[in-house]
């Protein structure tokens, strides 16, 4: 679905593009701020806040109406602290290489886990290890897979 909306908000871009190539009278000006407005919404939902931050920012510039200007400093505002509450460790991650690893280390981590933790799978021969401490270590490798699972998951 934010695919269909992704395209939603290409067209109102580019509409209002072409609209602000044209004669700027104070009419064609609202027309103008209203369709870059409308891009930033659908920008927003197809999950694009920086792309919905720069058409209404342009929005801005062609608002004719104090009501108009205060609504679209609003809308910046809130996409601006939205914007930056979101990076962190899971936006600097890419969506390539470092997710497949993420995923395939979650997995490797939880079934390692399930190794240690059940030493009747193993009859118990890890090492010298007591059973206390190849469940302590099991315990170990399943927290750091569901850490793996939730980066992988976060990045879906």
């Amino acid at each position: 679905m934010p695919n269909h909306y992704l395209e939603i908000a290409k067209k109102q871009e580019e509409t209002a593009k072409l609209l602000s190539e044209r004669k700027k009278s104070s009419k064609n000006k609202e027309i103008i701020s209203e369709a870059y407005e409308e891009a930033g919404n659908e920008f927003i939902n197809a999950g694009y806040p920086e792309k919905a931050k720069e058409n209404y920012l342009r929005a801005l510039n062609y608002a004719t109406t104090k009501s108009e200007k205060q609504r679209l400093e609003g809308k910046i505002g809130k996409l601006h602290s939205s914007i930056a509450e979101k990076k962190n460790i899971f936006e600097l991650l890419g969506s390539g290489l470092e997710k497949k690893v993420a995923g395939f280390m979650a997995v490797g981590t939880l079934i390692l886990s399930f190794f240690f933790v059940s030493s009747n799978l193993t009859g118990f021969a890890i090492s010298n290890f007591s059973s206390n401490d190849t469940r302590w270590i099991g315990m170990c490798f399943f927290i750091c897979g569901l850490l793996f699972a939730f980066v992988f998951l976060k990045k879906k």
